[in-house]
C-alpha cells in the first residue's frame, strides 16, 4: 500500500462526516463567521439542531389521589454539549490530517 493510497482515508473522513451528520460546511461556516459579529441572542448555531443542549421531558407520577399526573419540564443534556465539542475537534483535526497528507504526498513526490 503507497503512502497515498493509505492517506486517501484520512482526506476521504472529513466530508464523510458532515454527509453522515447532515451538515454542509461550506454553509456552515459561512454561518459562524456570520454569527462570530452578531449579539448573542441573534446568533445562529448551526450544531444546535445537531446537537440540542435543551429539550423537553415528560414526566409520568403518581399523585396524591392515585392516579398518574403528567409534569412536564425543561431537560438539560449535558453530554451533548460534550459530544459537539469532540465532533468539532475530530473535525479540524481531519482537516488537520489532511493538509499534512497533502503536504507530505508533494514533498516525497
Amino acid at each position: 500500500m503507497t503512502m497515498w493510497q493509505s492517506g486517501m482515508g484520512h482526506g476521504s473522513k472529513n466530508p464523510w462526516i458532515g454527509k453522515f451528520m447532515g451538515l454542509v460546511h461550506d454553509r456552515r461556516r459561512e454561518q459562524s463567521s456570520a454569527t462570530s459579529t452578531d449579539k448573542t441572542q441573534e446568533r445562529y448555531d448551526p450544531m444546535i439542531y445537531i446537537f440540542p443542549r435543551v429539550t423537553k421531558c415528560t414526566f409520568h407520577k403518581y399523585g396524591s389521589s392515585g392516579s398518574i399526573q403528567t409534569h412536564d419540564s425543561l431537560c438539560v443534556l449535558p453530554l451533548n454539549m460534550v459530544n459537539e465539542k469532540t465532533y468539532i475537534f475530530l473535525w479540524f483535526w481531519y482537516l488537520i490530517l489532511a493538509v499534512v497528507l497533502a503536504l507530505l504526498v508533494i514533498y516525497s513526490s
